[in-house]
């Protein structure tokens, strides 16, 4: 495959004294042909030579064209020997030099070019002027022929002066000014009425066929498209008194020079860029004539500004644009677009906005394309978007009003109109949704996946406008809830899967709120239980089993989204349980939340062990919140609390757990009890239950299991607790009894004494320290209550004392002798 021809442009300085030297190396290297020298030598070598500073071999003969000085490449040729010059005695600074070589340079350009290019613009602009004046002082024919004269001369004289070798760049001028100058012949003969006259057409057709001469000689320097269309453009200006034609007439010279300028650029490439002024030219005028001279709205001309403001900005990667360049015509491209735009969206239907809405859309299209930013796809979403709803204006009115009604009459339903506009925005993103698979087809995801979360997060905000009305937001809910099902199919991750099961639990509470629009909050919390339940029924029945990717998603996200609702729904009977808790009334509804850690227990025996378990703990826990306030309620919760940690603290096997397990236990023994007992009531079951943990830590510690271990920790841990509390309680009011001998019960000294042969029966499994302690102390009081019953008094107390204590310190030490013989034999030998 052949490589596109490079395009080089070089600014050179013809009166260095080595530019021929350079142009003789190139022709031999091959980067030039010979009739592009002798080009060069005839259009920009137009001076007098000076006396060459070269010794020419004697076999060429001195030539007097400069074009035929220049090296052939045919061999053999001829080549220049340098010589050393003759210097001039008296030298030159440099400086001088160099600025008197810059001052020469700037008085050549000022001399040929720019002197050419303001008389061009002087002769177009007076021109113009003369044309739109209209001239009142002669005859409209007389008028014109002044215009039609000068221009026949420069034209003439232009063709002329370019077969001269010295006068081409002043021809080649000249001819461009007879050439802008034809558009201006052809306003005037319009804007003069010349057609009023029958005796002028052979003036006009005379006019005509001279000033296409003037253009059809001008095809070796300029292609015949150019030339085509200039006349064209020329000719479109005949007849603007004609209503309508001023437009057409500037749409059909638009429409047709970017064709041509859009052909030459593909066809040409970079070389056809000094081509397009003349076209540009020739639709500028059409346009200055139609909004300044006739006065045309701006806003009947909108597209054709858009069409130019798409032309230019539109990317050509061909042509190799410098980074300036391109964000300028970008610019202006744009800015041009946003003038076409503006001027034409309040007219109705917006015909010429919804044109230059597609081609915006295009524009960026193909920017996407070429470079695939997220910032082009953004602006296509919202350009596409833009374009959608004003074609949905372009349907004229009657037609949606019948529509309207139709549906009104069939549903019964006063928002119709709002249900229609949001079930048309969703359309749009449906459709823009469905268009990401171009972008995977191309191979770029990421830029899919942007697009596909642009056309959700549309979906989302017209769910926002739909809040007013709950048929209206089931109604958007269910269509977002499509969109992201089929987003979710598409793309099965993590998010994706998430959001889509957001998307459905929305569109049921929508529905809900439909069905039962005055539930309160009762209603709704017991619904959203009820949905947490569901939700926990496919992890339930899937257990630990493997799953697809996308169903083991699936079954995470609705794990997540269960403690989801019955977190809501918690926050919801908060209130109710409070105002129970002041009221004393019992509420049955508040139970149906223990449903939660009920369902979370048996699915920790399926799934996540572990963490099902300790979820449903702390469920257990705040449970206990909804259901203290009245004793019916707290005997239920904690009655469920302590059989429910059966199952999780066999799941778990924590240490934790196990304390948890037993304080639930306890609490509802107290609760059971609570309002029954009295005071000597409540000090026997201290001593029961302290009993009763010490028989269960000798049980546990007879299972040689880890479970077992934490359940003996625990049980041993409450008892040091309650047996420390009640020792407290028992020494106040045994103290009491001494003040008041009223105060003294058996129910002292039975539960005193319980609980010191409870320790003491643990001598064996527990540390001696710990015992003598414990049951030395109960003993203590359990002598005391005793004392005080038998009607005994402080002094028989102590006498008492002493002969326990003896006692008490033979039995305690015979024990610890039996564990440690060298603390016996010391305590026996200090004996007296």
């Amino acid at each position: 495959m052949s490589e596109p021809p490079l395009y080089l442009e070089l600014l050179l300085n013809v009166q260095h004294p080595e530019f021929l030297h350079g142009l003789d190396v190139w022709l031999q290297l091959g980067l030039i042909s010979d009739a592009q020298v002798r080009q060069l030598a005839r259009d920009r070598l137009t001076c007098p030579r000076p006396e060459p500073a070269v010794a020419v071999s004697p076999t060429v003969a001195p030539s007097r064209d400069f074009a035929d000085d220049l090296p052939l490449p045919a061999p053999p040729r001829p080549r220049r020997v340098s010589t050393p010059s003759p210097r001039s005695p008296v030298r030159q600074p440099a400086a001088s030099s160099r600025l008197q070589h810059g001052w020469q340079a700037l008085q050549a350009e000022l001399s040929v070019r720019w002197l050419l290019f303001l008389g061009v613009f002087l002769v177009v602009a007076s021109s113009s002027v003369l044309a739109a004046s209209q001239w009142s002082r002669f005859s409209p024919l007389t008028q014109y022929g002044v215009l039609w004269g000068y221009t026949i001369v420069f034209g003439v004289a232009g063709l002329a002066a370019s077969r001269l070798s010295n006068l081409r760049l002043t021809g080649q001028s000249l001819q461009l000014i007879a050439l802008l100058l034809i558009p201006i012949n052809t306003w005037a003969m319009d804007a003069l009425g010349l057609w009023t006259s029958p005796g002028n057409w052979l003036a006009i057709a005379l006019a005509t066929l001279s000033l296409g001469a003037i253009a059809w000689v001008q095809r070796p320097r300029r292609p015949l498209p150019i030339v085509s269309v200039l006349l064209v453009c020329s000719v479109l200006h005949w007849g603007w008194a004609q209503p309508g034609w001023p437009q057409l007439a500037v749409y059909s010279g638009t429409i047709a020079g970017l064709g041509v300028s859009q052909w030459l650029l593909q066809q040409r490439g970079r070389r056809a860029i000094a081509l397009l002024p003349l076209l540009g030219y020739a639709i500028a005028t059409l346009l200055a004539r139609a909004l300044f001279a006739v006065g045309i709205p701006l806003v009947t001309l909108g597209f054709v500004i858009g069409s130019l403001g798409f032309w230019l900005a539109m990317p050509r990667p061909a042509l190799a644009l410098g980074a300036t360049v391109r964000r300028l015509l970008l610019i202006v491209g744009g800015l041009l677009l946003a003038v076409g735009w503006v001027a034409t969206i309040p007219t109705i239907p917006p015909w010429q906005a919804t044109g230059i809405s597609l081609l915006a859309v295009m524009l960026f299209v193909q920017r996407l394309r070429l470079g695939w930013r997220g910032w082009d796809l953004l602006a296509v979403f919202l350009l596409s978007g833009l374009t959608y709803g004003q074609m949905l204006w372009l349907i004229p009115d009657h037609w949606w009003q019948d529509a309207i009604a139709a549906l009104e009459a069939r549903t019964s339903y006063e928002f119709v109109l709002e249900a229609v506009q949001l079930g048309l925005g969703f359309a749009y993103s449906a459709a823009f949704l469905g268009s990401m698979t171009w972008l995977y087809r191309r191979q770029q995801p990421r830029l899919a996946y942007f697009g596909e979360w642009l056309a959700i997060a549309l979906g989302a905000s017209l769910c926002l406008w739909s809040l007013v009305q709950p048929t209206l937001l089931l109604f958007v809910c269910s269509l977002e809830t499509l969109l992201l099902l089929a987003f979710a199919a598409r793309r099965p991750r993590i998010l994706t899967v998430y959001c889509a099961h957001a998307g459905v639990l929305l569109t049921l509470a929508a529905g809900f709120a439909r069905v039962q629009p005055q539930a309160d909050a009762t209603a709704w919390a017991n619904a959203l239980v009820g949905v947490a339940l569901v939700q926990w029924f496919v992890p339930l029945v899937s257990g630990e089993r493997s799953l697809p990717l996308r169903l083991d998603t699936l079954r995470r996200s609705s794990w997540y989204f269960g403690l989801i609702s019955a977190g809501l729904s918690y926050e919801l009977l908060l209130p109710l349980a409070e105002e129970n808790a002041l009221t004393r009334t019992v509420a049955p509804e508040l139970l149906g939340w223990l449903l939660v850690p009920i369902a979370l227990s048996l699915l920790a025996s399926r799934y996540q062990r572990a963490v099902n378990a300790a979820v449903s703990t702390g469920t257990l826990i705040v449970a206990q919140l909804l259901l203290f306030g009245t004793p019916t309620m707290r005997l239920v919760g904690l009655g469920t609390a302590t059989l429910l940690m059966t199952l999780n603290t066999y799941w778990r096997r924590q240490p934790s757990l196990a304390f948890l397990h037993v304080t639930f236990g306890l609490a509802w023994a107290a609760a059971a009890g609570w309002s029954r007992w009295d005071a000597p009531q409540w000090l026997l079951a201290a001593a029961l239950a302290i009993a009763a943990l010490l028989a269960l830590h000798a049980a546990f510690t007879r299972l040689h299991r880890r479970l077992a271990r934490f359940y003996q920790q625990a049980v041993l841990i409450w008892a040091t607790a309650a047996s420390a509390a009640l020792g407290y309680v028992l020494l106040i009011r045994v103290t009491a009894a001494y003040l008041d001998a009223s105060l003294a019960s058996r129910a002292q000294v039975l539960a005193a004494a319980i609980v010191a042969i409870a320790w003491l029966s643990q001598a064996r499994l527990l540390p001696a320290d710990r015992i003598m302690f414990a049951t030395s102390g109960f003993l203590e009081l359990a002598v005391a209550s005793s004392v005080l019953l038998a009607g005994g008094h402080a002094s028989i107390l102590a006498a008492i004392n002493l002969g326990v204590a003896l006692a008490w310190l033979l039995v305690v030490d015979e024990g610890l002798g039996r564990q440690r013989p060298r603390l016996r034999s010391r305590r026996w030998a200090a004996w007296p």
